[in-house]
Parts: C-alpha cells; sequence; structure tokens
C-alpha cells in the first residue's frame, strides 16, 4: 500500500477490529497493484478537500448503516423505506450526509470484494460499447462515468443524477481526473423520467439504480424509449441488499431478469457475485446480499 491507503487502513481497522482483517485480506488476495494505485489516486484527490480522517469516517458510516439496514431486514423481511418521497429528504436532498455517502461508496469500490469484483466486469464490458451518445443514469460519485468518458468510445456524455450533491462531487472527480482536450460530458441535476431529450442514445450505463425507485419497470421502458434500434446497456442490481435509500427489493436474478424481458430487452451476458463470498443458493436461502450486472440490447 501506499501512503495515504496506509494511513486510510490504519484509522479504519483501529475505529472498527473486524476491518482490519478484511482489508487485509482484501489487499493481500484481491486488489491488482494498479486497482491499489487507483484508490492512492484518489486519496490524492480527495485529500485537497478532506482529511484522510474525514474519509474514513464517511467509509465507517458507510459501514454502520449498512448494518443498521441489514439488521431491519433480516427481521422484517423488507427494506426500510419503499417511497422516494421517505429518502429524497433524508438522503438525496441532504447535501451533507449524501457527500459522506458518496465518499464511502467511492471507496467501497476499492475495499468492498463484491465491489471489486463488479467494477472488474463493468470496466471490461464498457470497454466494448461504442457509438455518438453516451448516458449515464444516476451517477453518483462519478467513478463509472470517469471510467466511459476516458475511453472516449462516444462523441457525447451525458450523466442524469436526482442529487445536486452528487453532481457536484462527480463534476469535480471528472474534472480532477481528465485533461482539458478531454472534457467533453455534460453533468446534469434531474429526473431521466422528465428530462426533454433530443436525441437517442446508443448507450445506457446504470448502475444500482433500480433499487431506488418504486417502478422500476418504467424506468426501464424509459430507457428503452430514448435509446437507438440496437443500444448498448449497461445496469447492475444489487439482490437483498438493504441501505438507507434503497426502496425497491428484488429477491432473486431471476426477478430482475423477468423484469428487464419485460420491457423488451435482451440479455448479452451477466455476471454476479456474492456479497462474502458463498454460493447464489445459499445466499438466497440466507438473504446475504448478491451484485448481478447485464449487458442488455434490444
Amino acid at each position: 500500500m501506499s501512503k495515504l491507503t496506509d494511513e486510510l487502513v490504519k484509522i479504519i481497522s483501529d475505529e472498527n477490529p473486524r476491518q482490519k482483517k478484511y482489508l487485509n485480506e482484501v489487499f493481500r488476495d484481491l486488489l491488482s497493484d494498479s486497482e491499489k494505485n487507483a484508490l492512492e489516486q484518489i486519496l490524492v484527490i480527495l485529500s485537497e478537500e478532506y482529511s484522510i480522517e474525514e474519509l474514513a469516517s464517511d467509509y465507517l458510516m458507510l459501514i454502520s448503516d449498512t448494518m443498521l439496514e441489514t439488521k431491519f431486514f433480516i427481521e422484517n423481511g423488507r427494506y426500510r423505506y419503499s417511497s422516494l418521497k421517505e429518502v429524497n429528504e433524508k438522503v438525496y436532498q441532504n447535501e451533507e450526509y449524501m457527500t459522506r455517502y458518496m465518499m464511502g461508496l467511492l471507496l467501497s469500490g476499492y475495499l468492498w470484494k463484491n465491489h471489486i469484483e463488479i467494477n472488474r466486469w463493468y470496466r471490461k464490458t464498457i470497454k466494448t460499447f461504442q457509438g455518438s451518445r453516451f448516458l449515464e443514469i444516476g451517477p453518483g460519485h462519478g467513478l463509472y462515468f470517469l471510467e466511459a468518458v476516458s475511453l472516449g468510445r462516444f462523441d457525447e456524455y451525458t450523466g442524469i443524477d436526482l442529487s445536486q450533491s452528487s453532481i457536484n462531487l462527480a463534476n469535480k472527480y471528472l474534472n480532477d481526473n481528465l485533461p482539458e482536450d478531454h472534457k467533453k460530458f455534460e453533468l446534469i441535476c434531474g429526473d431521466i423520467n422528465t428530462y426533454e431529450i433530443e436525441r437517442l442514445f446508443d448507450a445506457v450505463c446504470m448502475s444500482e439504480v433500480l433499487e431506488h425507485v418504486e417502478k422500476p419497470e418504467e424506468l426501464l421502458k424509459r430507457i428503452y424509449d430514448i435509446t437507438t434500434d440496437k443500444p448498448d446497456i449497461y445496469i447492475s442490481v444489487p439482490i437483498n441488499a438493504p441501505e438507507i435509500d434503497h426502496i425497491f427489493l428484488f429477491r432473486s436474478i431471476d426477478d430482475v431478469l423477468s423484469l428487464v424481458e419485460k420491457t423488451g430487452f435482451r440479455v448479452c451476458d451477466s455476471f454476479y457475485v456474492t456479497s462474502n463470498g458463498t454460493s447464489y443458493e445459499k445466499a438466497l436461502k440466507k438473504r446475504i446480499a448478491v451484485n448481478l450486472a447485464l449487458h442488455l440490447t434490444k
């Protein structure tokens, strides 16, 4: 590990001894050298505005909130909230909380085993996408959006997110990481369901968004309507994965596939990983979180 990464891991481990063993395994057995370097670079950029102590605190907040929501889910068999209204003010329009939440999630992409694996699949898949117009729905902290823009396989890149905090964070993240001649992107605070689309998109990325909406079928239909005849669509969906702002519960991979096929898409490729490395069958039985990613087209 490098200097800032060492400092981050030490603070997290001191505050949460369970994380010490887990993170040792992640850095010893899973993260590649390029991923370790990417994490260090992220910390270098973020540390211009946030201290490593603050970033560690954001990550620990994410873990604490996840454990709290998991306890509720196991005890009640459902997510705590079921409507956008319930979580909008509490999370998306709460600038301080949303920023901390996004920071925690950004770090989890390099510190959680399941997020590392699903991110690798995204990077592999997005390299096959090309065309004129690219859209990401819910870019959040901007990690995936940066990956797409950096590849330069499209003429235009648009990101739309409900949260102004996410838009601000993603804008900063991309501007800090891209050269001046590579910034052909636009990030918009708005609702994809009502935003006026002038031309169809050739590709869409939507990572862990369907579980945040009350009617995911309508969102998938919207994507169908705003894409070209043979688009490339990347979506990822967590199953049995409680978080404070998850409101639609997918209980199995079949739940997701049924919805995808109902809206007219077909699956080109798929990937899943369980949160603790167990089998899918055991994960379903024990209601352990599963991360599913799909490459779709019409």
